[in-house]
């Protein structure tokens, strides 16, 4: 994923554009990426609630703090 400033994206807009592609490769296989869907909404949550929506401060992943 690409940090804040990279291509003039936010951290959010990356995680829009990953939540996107999981819906079309569901679409596109037929098999189901719920969880990945679940995850990245989950993230997208903690950005917009807690974190920094534009660098992606104060977001985990799944496994835990962001690297």
């Amino acid at each position: 994923m690409a940090e804040a400033g990279e291509n003039n994206r936010s951290f959010l807009s990356g995680l829009l554009k990953k939540l996107s592609y999981t819906k079309q490769v569901e679409t596109i296989t037929g098999k189901p990426t719920t969880a990945a869907q679940r995850e990245v909404d989950r993230q997208i949550h903690q950005a917009i609630r807690g974190g920094n929506p534009t660098k992606g401060e104060g977001v985990t992943k799944s496994g835990g703090e962001e690297a």
